[in-house]
């Protein structure tokens, strides 16, 4: 996680400003995080929570969550 969170510096996502599959795959695997619950403080990570939220922000991310029943918002 130090590692991807040093990548992210003055990044929005993983290869600069231009949202790619990759991203769509990072952010797939950092909720797994949670949901398996796994003992990874993502919090201490600034730089990969605002990844996070920028990703999980974007409309087509919104729609696809709700419709795996993932995101209530």
């Amino acid at each position: 996680m130090e590692i991807l969170d040093a990548h992210l510096t003055g990044r929005d996502y993983l290869l600069g400003a231009t949202y790619t599959i990759a991203d769509a795959y990072a952010f797939a695997i950092l909720n797994w995080i949670p949901a398996f619950k796994l003992d990874v403080d993502l919090g201490k990570y600034e730089n990969v929570a605002l990844y996070l939220e920028t990703i999980r922000s974007r409309e087509a991310v919104q729609i696809a969550m709700k419709e795996e029943g993932l995101f209530d918002e």
